[in-house]
């Protein structure tokens, strides 16, 4: 918070030059949000070993923490309701769109059965870059004797008596989870193409697609579960609060990684406490690697099952923000982590096994975790708590065991980047969607987040997947099991008929 002119007037000249400097901190990571990079290289002048460390006798001060601003959705006052009018039924398409006929004739046909007709269903469908109508052709046939008549059954479909075909409900879903492009957009698009779709619908083939795929996204959350390492990471969502027009509800989408098998779960959840953190993540045993927000600490600490680990990224972030107000110290910790970073470099370029990755963190890089600990406690004693180097060894200190486990077992990793960048795309919709429509549309954004994402860690294309998966469920009780319809397990067949 600034102070006030009279406020200034009342300090001393010490003071003051703290609030300066604060303040110019301030601008600084204001300028850094709006024009600079996000990277958060730091290339020390000189390696860690050879900084010599000193005790600062005069710091200069920190920035303050300053609380987001409250958002609220204003919406502007309904119109009357319009009178209802009589539905006026299944639209027709337009004559300029390609049709593709494909005829489907019955079983047992013999020539005891001549043809008396045809039936015919069509379907709004899409190929990249172009709609086109897929016409399911259905010859009738009765037999010479006028006794019986027969016609193929119609394949089953994704959505029931839906216009919409697996194509399009595919590009649908990838447009908006994968492409950050809000429904409304998209359908404007279509106008182009003389396809009026309204928003309802779309919401409506969403809602029948999730439920659709809702077997596959339970068994991802039975698999994340159950896993013995876990990534994770969460981010706020804005969501309508039907019961108090015009604003919004802070919901959470929370992303579970795992490293091990590839699969990434996206959870929504009506906050952010540990009461959603725990319903979540129920009855989980294994190791979970997170920043230093407390909801992960009160829910586990004291869950002999459980073995929390921390994120350097984070605390490089603490440092790399600091440098404004107090370079020397900012890049001497930078320094620090520079070199436990070139220890997991090495390990990637050398393509070590865990066994080989644990030795070289034990040899390399705790020694220089030991010094860095000495430096930070010594930063504690010098610097003036106002100093974010302070604030940033405080915070480093507090997490200090969870922040050097990764060093004893190859497996774990330095930091939680992975799930941060698996949350990446819900960040880039936020931003177009501004907010979720209601709980249950934060719930289908999760469970279609969840196979957008986990298709991008398997390197699958979401769009050929979610197809063929579409044009398969249906037919899943001919399937021994679902598995094999996972990225991970896919392989496509011949469309199902």
């Amino acid at each position: 918070m600034i102070p006030t002119a009279e406020a200034l007037s009342a300090l001393s000249r010490e003071d003051m030059v703290y609030h300066m400097l604060r303040m110019h901190q301030e601008l600084e990571q204001l300028k850094r949000l709006i024009y600079g990079s996000r990277s958060e290289w730091f290339v020390p002048a000189v390696s860690v070993n050879a900084v010599q460390l000193t005790l600062l006798e005069v710091e200069p001060a920190a920035a303050p923490v300053t609380e987001p601003d409250t958002v609220s959705y204003q919406r502007n006052k309904p119109a009357d309701k319009a009178v209802k009018v009589a539905h006026p039924g299944r639209m027709t398409f337009p004559a300029h769109l390609p049709r593709e006929r494909e005829i489907i004739e019955p079983a047992g046909l013999t020539e005891e059965y001549h043809k008396i007709g045809e039936e015919v269903t069509q379907e709004l469908e899409y190929r990249p870059g172009s709609l086109y109508v897929r016409e399911l052709v259905r010859p009738k046939y009765a037999r010479k004797n006028g006794q019986g008549v027969i016609i193929a059954p119609l394949p089953l479909r994704p959505i029931h008596k839906a216009m919409a075909g697996a194509g399009l409900l595919t590009q649908m879903v990838v447009e908006k989870y994968v492409d950050a492009i809000p429904l409304y957009r998209q359908i404007e698009r279509y106008k182009r193409d003389g396809i009026t779709l309204s928003p309802a619908t779309l919401n409506e083939w969403l809602t029948e697609t999730c439920k659709l795929l809702s077997p596959l996204y339970t068994l991802i959350g039975g698999k994340i579960r159950g896993a013995p390492v876990l990534k994770a990471y969460e981010t706020p969502v804005k969501v309508l609060d039907k019961s108090k027009k015009g604003t919004t509800h802070r919901g959470c989408l929370w992303v579970f990684l795992d490293p091990q098998d590839g699969y990434v779960y996206f959870d929504y959840q009506p906050g952010r406490g540990k009461e959603n953190l725990k319903l979540a993540l129920p009855d989980y045993k294994g190791t979970i690697q997170c920043d230093g927000y407390s909801v992960y600490q009160s829910v586990f600490q004291d869950d002999e099952n459980v073995k929390l680990i921390h994120c350097w990224a984070h605390v490089r972030r603490l440092f790399f923000e600091s440098k404004s107000a107090d370079a020397v110290n900012a890049e001497t910790g930078l320094t620090f982590i520079g070199a436990l970073y070139d220890v997991e470099r090495l390990a990637r370029e050398g393509n070590l096994a865990a066994e080989q990755f644990t030795a070289l963190r034990q040899e390399k890089s705790v020694p220089v975790l030991t010094e860095m600990k000495e430096w930070l406690i010594t930063r504690m004693q010098v610097l003036n708590p106002t100093n974010p180097v302070y604030k940033a060894a405080q915070y480093t200190l507090k997490l200090w065991p969870g922040l050097i486990h990764y060093t004893t077992d190859g497996r774990l990793a330095i930091d939680n980047n992975e799930a941060k960048n698996a949350i990446r795309p819900s960040a880039i919709g936020k931003k177009n969607f501004m907010f979720f429509g209601s709980h249950e549309g934060g719930e289908r954004a999760a469970m279609l987040y969840t196979f957008m994402g986990t298709c991008k860690k398997q390197g699958v294309n979401p769009a050929a997947w979610l197809k063929d998966i579409l044009l398969r469920l249906p037919y899943f009780k001919k399937y021994q099991s679902l598995k094999e319809l996972l990225p991970q397990n896919w392989v496509i067949t011949k469309t199902l008929n």
